[in-house]
């Protein structure tokens, strides 16, 4: 178990929306295939955030980074999927 490593796939899942797709459709596999270092329960508790919550935050996380002036990318996103 890892804090650090839940942080780094909920701020990766928030800030990429590609990422944030993938994981949504196959948790299991991402989470294995990008090595996360997670336990079963760990997965499990991350399965259980409803994906409209997870697409909801990303949406505000997005137009607040891009009110502040950083955002890493040329463009904002046009869409959280």
């Amino acid at each position: 178990m890892s804090q650090s490593e839940i942080e780094r796939l909920i701020g990766r899942a928030l800030l990429d929306a590609e990422f944030r797709a993938r994981l949504l459709e196959q948790p299991q596999t991402v989470i294995r295939d990008e090595q996360f270092d997670l336990t079963p329960e760990e997965i499990a508790s991350l399965e259980r955030i409803p994906p409209a919550t997870v697409r909801s935050l990303a949406r505000y996380l997005d137009q607040r980074l891009v009110q502040v002036g950083w955002w890493p990318y040329p463009s904002p996103p046009q869409d959280a999927q």
